[in-house]
């Protein structure tokens, strides 16, 4: 294996005049890459100039329950007796609704039928001879498949 960059260092010749000096091992710092202001693009920071991040806090992974437990509170303080009495006076109004239109069409029919019920007499019913007929009929009607059906008499 290789001896560390340090300890070759020594042994190695003195860099030549002009050319760049390899920094020491204090100046080099790994680079991150970080997003820049503006989110479109990374941009290369050392990595000593990167501020810690604040450590995030542990959630809480139990299963929540499955209703609310305040919705369960109100529920049983009697809200839901007000939910319900809400329902019933609903349900009264739908089964009173038809009321409304008594005064319009029921007075209409009334009115018709004692017109006719006044004017039945003056037009003088007349009986024929009391006589009664009665008509009977057998009607067989068969129904068969896919809509066929016959009847008869």
């Amino acid at each position: 294996m290789s001896a560390p960059l340090e300890s070759r260092r020594e042994t190695l010749a003195p860099p030549l005049p002009g050319w760049p000096q390899q920094p020491d091992r204090d100046d080099r710092d790994p680079v991150v890459y970080v997003p820049d202001a503006y989110g479109e693009g990374m941009v290369a920071i050392r990595r000593s100039q990167v501020q810690p991040t604040a450590p995030t806090q542990a959630r809480d992974l139990a299963p929540l329950p499955l209703l609310d437990p305040t919705a369960q509170r109100l529920l049983g303080a009697g809200l839901g007796g007000g939910a319900c009495a809400a329902g019933l006076g609903w349900g009264v109004g739908q089964a009173l609704t038809p009321l409304a239109g008594v005064s319009t069409g029921s007075f209409m029919w009334i009115a018709i039928a004692f017109v006719a019920w006044k004017a039945a007499p003056a037009m003088g019913r007349k009986t024929i001879n009391n006589t009664t007929h009665n008509t009977s009929m057998h009607v067989t009607n068969r129904n068969r498949w896919f809509g066929k059906s016959t009847t008869s008499t």
